[in-house]
């Protein structure tokens, strides 16, 4: 790939084509050796670089002639001429030749070839190495795009043999804002009858490592019902042994209660009569710590305040207060009723 800036549309007459080359020693009296000659031809693999040089030159020819210095027919001839050399490329007919060294100047002497002298009007305001920088910037951003999507697509096929394998490691991360962790909840996909082997690998760096001694970890096909799945702590790994019966199995520390779950519970609670729903503010993943106030305060009623949060170590805490509100709001239910009466309950479901 060439990146000097000479033009050889400027070297020669109106509608006529470069010699071979000499598309930039016109001052030499003769030409390269054969060697160097050789060595100075890179279409042989810059030529990859065609879809970009064409997206350059048409953008180049549209602000050309949004300027003013080129006019519309002028453009209308390039971006046609464009749009054959694209075609040509795409079904094979282009010629590419090594005479004309890079995929710049294929593409410039096969426009000349197509549109004649508009060609030569392409290069006003644009050198060479603008040329050559802008392609292999645009080459750049569409490779990166593609690597990173094959990386994706490598780490989906790793992961899917890891589940066909059986054998899967896993790492627990941070509470957020946080160094301490206990908390997990993951879910398997496509493994259906596989014997599954997962592997917590930094169990031993947990905020409570002793925990893990005579645990079992809870899984789930419905999200619903939960059950204990065998699980042993060797060599500062968590592993859990099971075989699922599903095509899908979450597992988690302990039974979760869901986002959802909540959701449902607030909204739910708000519709009672004599509660009323007050946004306390946000955790620091940004979601809403809400207040449930239960009864209005007054002088003879005492105020209660029921906060429920949980350590990485603890089952979720939200799971009594479900059952503490459902009690509450039985109006068959003396004991809940005599609460109600005497006192003003303010519950937060779920502070962290």
């Amino acid at each position: 790939m060439s990146a000097s800036s000479s033009d050889p549309s400027s070297q020669n007459p109106a509608g006529t084509l470069p010699a071979a080359n000499q598309l930039w020693g016109g001052r030499f009296a003769a030409g390269p050796s054969a060697i160097m000659a050789e060595i100075n031809v890179s279409i042989g693999f810059d030529k990859r670089l065609a879809a970009q040089d064409l997206a350059g030159s048409r953008a180049h020819a549209a602000m050309l002639a949004a300027q003013g210095i080129i006019s519309a027919a002028d453009e209308a001839a390039i971006q046609g001429g464009l749009d054959r050399v694209e075609a040509e490329i795409a079904d094979g007919s282009f010629p590419f030749r090594d005479e004309y060294e890079d995929i710049h100047m294929n593409v410039e002497v096969r426009l000349r070839e197509l549109i004649g002298e508009p060609a030569g009007r392409l290069h006003t305001a644009r050198s060479r190495n603008d040329q050559v920088l802008v392609a292999l910037r645009l080459y750049m951003l569409d490779a990166i795009d593609e690597v990173s999507a094959s990386v994706e697509g490598l780490i989906d096929s790793l992961q899917q043999l890891a589940v066909t394998q059986g054998d899967i490691e896993l790492e627990i991360r941070p509470d957020a804002g946080e160094d301490h962790f206990q908390w997990f909840h993951f879910r398997v996909s496509g493994s259906r009858g596989t014997a599954l082997t997962l592997k917590i690998t930094n169990a031993r760096r947990a905020s409570y490592p002793e925990g893990w001694q005579d645990y079992r970890a809870v899984a789930s096909y419905d999200r619903d019902e939960w059950f204990r799945v065998p699980t042993r702590y060797e060599g500062g790994e968590l592993i859990i042994d099971h075989t699922p019966d599903a095509d899908a199995v979450w597992y988690a520390y302990f039974a979760p209660y869901s986002l959802d779950r909540h959701n449902d519970l607030i909204a739910e609670a708000q519709t009672v009569e004599g509660v009323t729903l007050e946004r306390l503010g946000a955790t620091v993943d940004g979601r809403d710590i809400d207040l449930l106030q239960v009864g209005e305060d007054g002088d003879n009623k005492r105020s209660c305040w029921i906060i429920a949060r949980q350590h990485p170590g603890e089952s979720m805490a939200e799971w009594l207060v479900e059952g503490l509100l459902e009690r509450l709001f039985d109006d068959e239910d003396p004991v809940a009723r005599e609460v109600r009466e005497r006192a003003c309950l303010y519950v937060v479901p779920n502070m962290n």
